[in-house]
């Protein structure tokens, strides 16, 4: 199963085995599989793994998973419109 191999970090070793992706910089499983999604007119699909190496990168911290509806901050509580439940919603601060 794909999510398996993006998970325990054998897609390193597939990605070494593509002519277009062997030499490039990616830093996640997730990465890897949007960059080849990519070549078929797919948008980036995000796993926490991914959006959080990107938060990071970005100068958040505390990165927490949070249910559709709740936050740590009242303000921010019941703010969204549709109520996904296979949403992932991460709250984190700078």
């Amino acid at each position: 199963m794909i999510s398996d191999d993006l998970r325990s970090n054998d897609w390193v070793n597939i990605k070494k085995t593509l002519p277009l992706t062997k030499d490039m910089d990616l830093p996640t499983g997730t990465h890897f599989l949007n960059y080849t999604w990519d070549a078929w007119g797919h948008k980036f699909n995000h796993t926490y793994e991914s959006m959080a190496y990107e938060l990071k990168n970005a100068g958040f911290s505390k990165i927490n998973v949070v249910r559709c509806g709740d936050s740590n901050f009242p303000e921010l509580q019941n703010l969204e419109v549709r109520k996904e439940t296979k949403s992932l919603i991460l709250e984190t601060t700078k």
